[in-house]
């Protein structure tokens, strides 16, 4: 028999098959990380600005409660608003919404801010971010019900965000006293 002679140039096709091969698995899990990267900075970034916006939210309250600023209820009319002094006799029940309105006008006194309040829920948007203000009555005791006349009011400044991955949100919680 005679001996046949193989010649390299089917290996180094095969070689070369491999090689762009492994090329494009390594581009593609570079990609993946990049893709997975950049999405968790986004999500990052959206919580640290709705963080900040929902601190901003309660020093917006903040300053309304300390210069008794007006506060639109869900029975009256933005002209004809109360003051802060009147969240304390209102009952909230385990919350209602308001929105934060700026510059805005009340018995012909204009106001840097007040709360409005937000029938149907509808919060103030900006652009990616809804804002809305809760406030709830606070329990005396820990534990038990809330309770309108404790003398203290629950506020939860809410700001929320929809991506890719669902709606997410920052919550803070702070407990304003009648003292």
């Amino acid at each position: 028999m005679s001996a046949v002679k193989l010649s390299g140039k089917g290996q180094s096709l095969m070689e070369l098959v491999v090689g762009v091969s492994l090329i494009a698995v390594v581009i593609g899990a570079i990609a993946v990380i990049t893709t997975y990267s950049l999405r968790n900075s986004q999500f990052s970034k959206n919580q640290a600005l709705a963080t900040k916006f929902a601190q901003q939210n309660l020093e917006f309250v903040r300053t309304i409660k300390s210069a008794n600023y007006d506060v639109c209820l869900a029975n009256q009319q933005p002209g004809n608003c109360s003051s802060w002094e009147s969240i304390w006799s209102t009952d909230f029940g385990t919350g209602t919404n308001f929105v934060i309105q700026k510059d805005c006008t009340v018995r012909g006194t204009s106001k840097t801010y007040c709360l409005k309040f937000n029938p149907g829920n509808i919060a103030d948007t900006d652009g990616v971010f809804t804002k809305e203000v809760i406030i709830s009555n606070e329990a005396r005791v820990t534990g038990q019900p809330p309770d309108k006349d404790s003398g203290q009011k629950r506020v939860t400044s809410r700001v929320y965000w929809t991506d890719t991955t669902g709606q997410h949100s920052s919550d803070l919680v702070t407990v304003f006293s009648k003292i």
